[in-house]
């Protein structure tokens, strides 16, 4: 893997990872569209740790904080994906290889975006055992490609009358145990197929990551405060209109 695939295949694993436009359905997508670009494993459990820093980096002060009971709230919420994840395993790797059902969800999203945008701001500064569970059964919608996990637990807080800032942060959170999981059954991988080189190839991918990770956490968290939060949804639209067009053909 050259450098420049890299520094790409990084950037956009940050970006994607926290934007609200589903990593996975634009990943599949751009698969069938233009062929698969891959990567490494070794380099793909480095991307998964560079999106985990991003979110350390950016909720360090509240991640200084953390208690028990904190603790237990993101376990409720991790619970339901993962129990949907094992128990319908094949069905979501089938999707993946649907375009005009990622182009449905893509514009599934972008509506679930638009009329959580029109939502009045919420007043709860915490999330609580209902919060919890209302986001982490929404992050089980996200397990289908283009349906995005930030988007629908974002969403899901705002609806049950969370700060803005506050459902974003929980969401972002959220991602950790998500994003730590994928990276350990990763990592469990490469430790039986053996190490793979890599060296400033790989640094310069995981820099990207970090840094774009980074940027896409703080930009969402912008536009949540400033009710442009629905800007994605016209691109979603755009981008679901656009693969159905293209899956018909």
């Amino acid at each position: 893997m050259n450098t420049l695939k890299a520094i790409f295949l990084g950037a956009l694993q940050g970006f994607t990872e926290f934007l609200p436009v589903s990593s996975s359905g634009h990943l599949a997508v751009f698969g069938q569209w233009f062929g698969r670009v891959s990567s490494t494993l070794a380099f793909e459990v480095l991307l998964h740790l560079a999106t985990l820093i991003a979110v350390v980096i950016v909720y360090r002060e509240r991640l200084k904080k953390i208690n028990f009971q904190f603790l237990v709230l993101l376990f409720i919420a991790s619970v339901p994906a993962g129990v949907i994840g094992v128990l319908f395993d094949d069905v979501i790797e089938q999707a993946f290889s649907s375009s005009l059902l990622i182009g449905i969800a893509f514009l599934f999203t972008g509506t679930v975006l638009f009329l959580v945008g029109k939502l009045p701001q919420g007043k709860k500064e915490q999330v609580g055992i209902k919060e919890a569970i209302g986001m982490g059964l929404a992050q089980t919608v996200a397990i289908l490609p283009g349906v995005s996990r930030s988007g629908m637990t974002i969403a899901s807080g705002l609806a049950l009358g969370l700060k803005r800032e506050e459902a974003a942060a929980f969401s972002f959170m959220m991602s950790i145990p998500v994003i730590l999981g994928a990276g350990l059954l990763e990592l469990k991988d490469l430790l039986e197929v053996g190490s793979e080189g890599g060296g400033l190839t790989l640094v310069l991918g995981f820099g990207a990551a970090v840094i774009t990770g980074i940027i896409a956490i703080n930009l969402v968290r912008k536009l949540l405060k400033s009710d442009n939060f629905n800007w994605f949804s016209y691109y979603l639209w755009g981008m679901g209109a656009l693969t159905i067009v293209i899956s018909l053909i």
